[in-house]
């Protein structure tokens, strides 16, 4: 566009404005519309011809208006009987500010006839236009835009112009334009300060074209009687030109955007929430709508078109959700008419509900973004387990819409890239101002599960998802893992029932428990599997006469099927510094075949002897199948006073939350081990025995029965103890918190578990027990400290 030009007829965008005031009643008529305009240049008169809806008019040199001409703007005059054209061309150039592949015009027309004066303005770009074959398909970029237009209100005429940015986001097609401008009164000469003109529109697929709609700041992008449409201009989509209309019964407005790059740093910034520089996210989506009748019953229901994008901008206050099928949201908060809910804000990922109401068809969103983890650094090899939390909307056919919350677990490996998933889930009666249901009353229940395949040199997967109980859905899960080496996962879920209903929910997590053992049991285990653990240890300080009975949930177990090892690690708050200590690095190569039997694996290492409870049916005492113990003598030198260490460690695949029972009640039989000092004999002393654990499972309440014997280890001799009851009147001490542990308490000491196993089939518990055994040498008293496990009856 720089010259000497040639004769052409331009690639245009154009708009058209309209007046019309009556002579005899003062009373104006205006309206507004996209417009098919021609507009040519000869270059032999170096003349423009501008063409629209039978109008028609070419301007020459002559027709310059010098009055109305500057640096930036030529504008050409033309008079004919009662008709009076002005055309204003935009001047193009390389220097900063102006455009090379693009131009702006303004054709004007006034007709002053007998009956009325009428009015029309054509709004109009120009230039050369990126080819549809070399338009990014990919990236994003910014354009500072400048704007020129008109409008009109009654009978007043105004000038528009301004400033601003328009941002594109060329992924996924979304723009989002933004224009702080003016209106001069072009009878009175004064001038207002309007704000914001924005404007939204969508790339169509495959060419160099856009379509949207235009708003005033605050407003919403759908009305019918605006639109917004436009085109890349030069190599690699340099530049951009657009024109606008907008028209109610009493005003009317119309004028053209156009500009070029700029340094703006859109998508470049930290925080996914409040980005500090105007971004787009590209989300997984699943949506769906629905007519709902004033008692919420839904009917009708079908898929939705998927959000394509979403645009943050803080800078201007606002959140645009880009649809599939073109149309655009403004922030979605309107209580029980429209809303939206964030449900996981973390560094690397956010998901959310968005529930519209406002039109015949309500429609449901779930959504998330956030920071996929790099192609390159995908994990290939190895497993991870993940938190899963289920949150979603629910429309089942003919009957009331509810609200679906669940807890769960999802499971990769890498190496197979296959992901596996189940939990549990409640619904809710819906409420459009509590999406995700939280603290809702529960009006069903049941469980969840999934499958799904990480896609080959990608961060990505799709699969199966499917419930059962309240709710029999089936459908489809998609998502990705999130965060510098797949810290957290997220997915939508998009599932239907057989009579029509629909279901939407986000899914997804931060790295978490693995559940293999809970599930497959001890001996099912097939790769290194951290367990869950309590214990009971009994420790001498050296030098004194120091016995200490405790109980502990902070250690870890590690288990290896593969080599048959085990590495037992202290709490960090064991060793005073935070640090963590291995306790016993129990590997195959220091089992003693000659001392272990049916019941117990027996092993002497360099700096540790240990015991460990063989689980399943070989057991002769107790088959336990997802529990099961390490008795570890160790000692702890790095301290002023060395401890010689007796730890009873109970392991094992602990119970979901999810799954744990939440009525009914279960009784469960079992064993106990410990070890510890008897007073009556004033000398060390194994406990043995049986355990008895009574549960409450809708109160909460639990009570565990400790039958124990004392061995004397120096003599032999047995002393029945007898039976020691813990309990908590509370019971678990809480109901939202996690119900497969517990903690209980008696005058002789204290107990920390777990349930083992889905639902809750077996228990483990570390346990102290203290207590004057009756003799009057109270400075002699009994202390012992040890585990219980057992299976329900």
């Amino acid at each position: 566009m720089l010259a000497p030009l040639v004769s052409e007829s331009f690639a245009n965008n154009a708009s058209l404005g309209q007046i019309s005031v009556s002579l005899l009643t003062g009373i104006a008529t205006q309206g507004s519309s996209a417009a098919t305009l021609s507009f040519q240049y000869d270059a032999t008169r170096d003349a423009y011809t501008s063409s629209e809806g039978g109008r028609s008019q070419t301007f020459t040199n002559v027709d310059i208006d010098e009055t109305q001409s500057s640096d930036s703007i030529t504008t050409y005059k033309k008079t004919s009987k009662q008709t009076t054209d002005f055309l204003t061309l935009s001047k193009t150039g390389t220097a900063s500010g102006q455009t090379r592949y693009v131009a702006a015009g303004f054709w004007q027309r006034q007709v002053n006839g007998s009956l009325s004066v009428d009015g029309y303005f054509d709004a109009f770009t120009y230039g050369v236009q990126t080819l549809p074959i070399s338009m990014p398909r990919t990236g994003v970029a910014s354009y500072a835009i400048q704007m020129l237009g008109a409008s009109t209100s009654g009978t007043d005429v105004f000038g528009l112009s301004g400033t601003g940015r328009l941002d594109a986001d060329f992924s996924n097609g979304a723009i989002f334009a933004n224009v702080n401008f003016k209106e001069i009164n072009l009878a009175s000469g004064t001038a207002y300060e309007h704000g914001a003109l924005r404007a939204v529109a969508q790339i169509t697929e495959g060419t160099n074209g856009f379509t949207g709609k235009l708003g005033l700041e605050g407003n919403e992008f759908s009305g019918n009687k605006s639109e917004f449409h436009g085109s890349f201009y030069g190599p690699d989509a340099a530049e951009i030109g657009a024109t606008f209309s907008s028209s109610d019964d009493s005003a009317a407005m119309v004028g053209a955007l156009w500009g070029g790059r700029n340094g703006y740093p859109i998508n470049q910034s930290t925080n996914l929430l409040n980005p500090e520089h105007a971004t787009f996210f590209a989300p997984i989506s699943a949506s769906m709508k629905a007519t709902i009748d004033g008692s919420g019953i839904a009917s009708g229901a079908t898929d939705a078109a998927p959000i394509s994008a979403i645009y943050v901008n803080r800078d201007a206050m606002i959140r645009l959700v880009y649809y599939a099928d073109g149309h655009v949201t403004n922030n979605i908060n309107y209580g029980k008419l429209a809303n939206k809910q964030f449900l996981a804000n973390t560094a690397d990922l956010i998901s959310g509900l968005q529930w519209d109401g406002r039109l015949s068809m309500g429609v449901a969103d779930a959504f998330l973004y956030g920071n996929m983890t790099s192609v390159a650094s995908m994990p290939r090899s190895g497993t991870a387990s993940f938190s899963a939390n289920l949150r979603g909307t629910v429309m089942p056919a003919g009957e009331a819409m509810r609200s679906i919350s669940g807890l769960g677990s999802l499971k990769a490996d890498f190496a197979t890239a296959r992901i596996s998933g189940l939990g549990s889930y409640s619904t809710h009666a819906f409420s459009a101002d509590n999406l995700g249901g939280y603290g809702q009353a529960t009006n069903g229940n049941g469980n969840w599960s999934s499958n799904a395949t990480i896609g080959s040199n990608s961060s990505s997967f799709s699969g199966d998802f499917g419930t059962t109980g309240a709710l029999t859905y089936n459908g489809t899960i998609k998502g990705g893992f999130f965060g510098p080496a797949a810290e957290e996962i997220g997915s939508v879920v998009n599932a239907g029932s057989n009579d029509g209903g629909l279901l939407v929910a986000v899914l997804g997590g931060a790295r978490g428990t693995d559940i293999s053992a809970s599930q497959q049991g001890l001996l099912g285990l097939t790769s290194s599997t951290d367990l869950q653990n309590v214990s009971g240890d009994f420790t001498i300080t050296s030098n004194t006469s120091g016995r200490h009975a405790s109980v502990n949930n902070t250690r870890t177990v590690n288990y290896d099927p593969t080599s048959h090892s085990y590495v037992v690690k202290t709490g960090p708050y064991e060793t005073g510094d935070q640090s963590v200590r291995t306790i016993a690095n129990i590997t195959l190569t220091d089992r003693n075949a000659a001392e272990s039997n049916a019941s117990f694996d027996v092993y002497h290492g360099t700096n540790y002897d240990a015991k460990i409870y063989r689980p399943g049916l070989g057991n002769p005492e107790i088959a336990l199948t997802y529990t099961s113990f390490a008795h570890i003598s160790w000692r702890k030198d790095e301290v002023a006073y060395p401890e010689s260490i007796q730890s009873y460690v109970a392991f094992g695949g602990r119970t979901p939350s999810y799954q744990m029972p939440t009525s009914g009640s279960a009784s469960y039989s079992g064993v106990l081990y410990g070890e510890g000092y008897l007073g009556t004999t004033q000398g060390a002393a194994t406990l043995s025995g049986t355990s008895r654990l009574n549960a409450n499972f809708a109160t909460n309440e639990l009570a565990l029965t400790l039958n124990a014997i004392a061995t004397d280890k120096a003599s032999g001799a047995a002393y029945v103890l007898g039976n020691f009851v813990y309990a908590w009147p509370e019971g678990y001490g809480c109901t939202e918190c996690d119900r497969s542990a517990f903690a209980l308490r008696s005058p002789s000491g204290q107990v920390v578990g777990q349930f083992n196993g889905p639902h809750a089939e077996e228990f483990a518990a570390g346990f102290t027990l203290n207590f004057d055994p009756g003799d009057g040498q109270y400075t002699h008293s009994s202390s012992f400290a040890g585990i219980a496990i057992g299976k329900k009856d």
